[in-house]
């Protein structure tokens, strides 16, 4: 297992079933579609500019001024430029490539930063949302063009009878989470073809 995700879907509208704090932790052997071009791109603007992207991004951001949040030890908060939900925000950890290398301290300043941006959501008030974290394998040389990071966005309020079903892959990864086999579908579906019944409708 090679890439690792931590996910929160907090309340219904954001996918979750519990309607309590908590988080979902994943594993696999291949990254998921946005993780894969994540690194990708990553590796070819540092091809093209012998540049880190992540770097380049935190400095341009916090030169400017307008998106940049803080910085809580290695950790850059930004609101991202350009968004795939609402109300989001960008964690971006300076020198590390993979949840696997996180330190007592990374993990220390996540959760401050992670405590601020809930408390921030609060006052604007944002009651559901999603978080993922974009991690790469355990390889250090893989920090000289894609750095770990973390997205937070809102979903809709919480209220009677809503519930949704897009959660953080969906949402961050670009990968639908399907819960019925195809067989099964084809087994029950082929029943209605060619027969009386399917002349009911």
């Amino acid at each position: 297992m090679k890439y690792c995700l931590l996910n929160w879907n907090h309340l219904p509208p954001a996918a979750a079933s519990i309607i309590h704090p908590h988080v979902q932790i994943l594993a696999d052997f291949k990254p998921t579609p946005m993780v894969k071009e994540l690194i990708e791109k990553s590796e070819l603007y540092h091809e093209r500019g012998k540049s880190n992207y992540w770097l380049d991004l935190i400095e341009a951001e916090e030169g400017e001024g307008k998106r940049f949040i803080s910085r809580e030890g290695r950790i850059a908060w930004l609101a991202s430029f350009a968004p795939q939900g609402n109300n989001e925000v960008t964690a971006i950890f300076s020198d590390r490539s993979s949840l696997i290398q996180l330190e007592d301290r990374d993990l220390s300043d996540f959760a401050r930063g992670l405590s601020a941006v809930l408390n921030g959501y609060r006052k604007i008030g944002v009651e559901s949302f999603n978080m993922t974290f974009f991690s790469g394998p355990n390889d250090r040389e893989l920090s000289e063009y894609f750095l770990l990071n973390a997205k937070i966005m809102s979903r809709p309020n919480f209220r009677p009878l809503y519930t949704g079903d897009a959660g953080f892959m969906e949402r961050f990864h670009y990968e639908p989470i399907v819960e019925t086999m195809p067989e099964y579908v084809a087994e029950e579906i082929r029943a209605f073809f060619n027969n009386h019944e399917s002349k009911e409708i």
